[in-house]
């Protein structure tokens, strides 16, 4: 598999703190291979 899922959390937030949007979208996320892993 040289696919994975990612989801990841967005808070907007405004200027006195207070949380207006949070969203959590799920992307696509394309890997590397094994041999390419190791070389940094």
């Amino acid at each position: 598999p040289n696919r994975g899922l990612v989801r990841t959390r967005n808070n907007i937030v405004k200027q006195t703190g207070e949380t207006v949007i949070t969203y959590t979208p799920l992307r696509l996320a394309a890997g590397r291979a094994m041999r390419d892993a190791h070389e940094g």
